[in-house]
């Protein structure tokens, strides 16, 4: 669909190659696609990836807002902060997923309300689901997440998923 008569751009950004990740933007692509916005027909779709650089992530993040897209999509935390951060003056529509916590992450997303979000930036919050096999001893590192915000969330999640279960705590997060 054009809108004034000009092809809709839009970019995806995702913080790192891993297949979380990875299904996450094959997932907005689909959705695109069921909505029939095809890439190179009737939108025009730019991928962009970190590769968990984040000083490549910020350099992204600035290069997608001065391009004047008219969406961007952001796959991960660490997208949904950057972007967030260069594109402060809502010059850009931004839309986040594949973000475990947006309340505590400094983008101006609220808990209390659906509607208490920046004008520019929504997004559906997509907590992890953890198990009781997961619970018994569970061991997060930076590995396994990116540094900040995630991991704190992840360990507040362990422990009281522990507590509720009665499991002995165990949960260890190194950051």
């Amino acid at each position: 669909r054009t809108v004034r008569g000009k092809t809709p751009r839009v970019a995806i950004v995702q913080h790192s190659a891993t297949a979380v990740l990875d299904e996450g933007v094959l997932g907005v692509l689909d959705g695109l696609a069921a909505n029939r916005l095809v890439d190179g027909q009737n939108i025009s779709i730019s991928r962009f990836n970190a590769d968990g650089d984040f000083t490549v992530a910020n350099a992204i993040a600035g290069q997608v807002v001065a391009a004047g897209f008219d969406m961007v999509v952001t796959i991960s935390t660490p997208s949904l902060q950057t972007i967030a951060k260069a594109n402060s003056s809502g010059r850009v529509i931004q839309v986040f997923g594949l973000v475990a916590d947006p309340y505590r992450v400094g983008v101006g997303v609220g808990r209390k309300s659906p509607l208490d979000h920046p004008k520019n930036l929504v997004g559906v919050p997509t907590p992890l689901p953890v198990a009781d096999k997961d619970l018994k001893r569970v061991e997060v590192t930076t590995r396994d997440i990116d540094r900040g915000d995630n991991s704190h969330y992840l360990k507040k999640e362990i422990a009281e998923g522990q507590k509720a279960r009665g499991l002995q705590a165990g949960a260890s997060v190194a950051i």
